[in-house]
């Protein structure tokens, strides 16, 4: 939290036009995050551009839900870490090529090649641990919406269940009742022939 940003939730729904018990619900639904404190919910402005993305996919119309989000958002998200990549890449070679030449002037460009050698292989360590990282996330969302949708669908599984055996217990009810009113009538009936 020390170089970013925080705002309160109020503030936030209000600078995007939006109630803040919509904000609140998709902050729970961790389509944003948010850092709770004694006096409420806090949003770092670096979810700004998350926000925007859903109010725009809401936007769209439509029977949306937040599974549908989140896989916009992945998308969006991988969009931005393939665009960071590319510029990293350029960088990275500009800065290769300027560090050879110097190297070259100096006669220093054996060692500093070996040194750059380890340090490429280091580097793509890192991006490819960068990558393992970013899918584990990928993957945690998208486990986290299927096990939503399961617990949904395991309420309504436990509704149905109620109401068979209630429907059940009625049934059952009505048979005792019935059966009572036979076994009375049998009663009522044999008392009158052997009387």
């Amino acid at each position: 939290m020390s170089d970013i940003k925080w705002s309160s939730i109020g503030p936030v729904a209000e600078r995007f036009g939006i109630e803040v018990p919509r904000l609140r619900t998709w902050c729970d639904k961790g389509l944003i995050e948010f850092d709770k404190r004694t006096t409420g919910r806090w949003i770092p402005h670096t979810e700004f551009p998350k926000i925007e993305k859903i109010i725009e996919v809401f936007k769209h119309g439509g029977n949306v839900t937040f599974d549908d989000v989140k896989e916009e958002l992945i998308k969006e998200n991988l969009y931005h870490q393939s665009q960071t990549d590319e510029e990293q890449k350029e960088k990275e070679n500009e800065m290769a090529l300027l560090l050879g030449q110097a190297f070259e002037q100096s006669g220093a460009n054996e060692m500093f090649m070996q040194i750059g050698n380890e340090f490429q292989r280091m580097q793509q360590e890192v991006n490819r641990l960068s990558q393992l990282v970013e899918k584990q996330n990928e993957t945690r969302l998208l486990e986290d919406s299927k096990l939503n949708k399961l617990q949904e669908d395991n309420e309504v599984l436990k509704g149905i269940v109620k109401d068979l055996i209630s429907s059940d217990k009625d049934l059952k009810d009505t048979f005792n009742v019935f059966m009572k009113e036979q076994k009375k009538e049998k009663k009522g009936l044999l008392s009158k022939i052997f009387r």
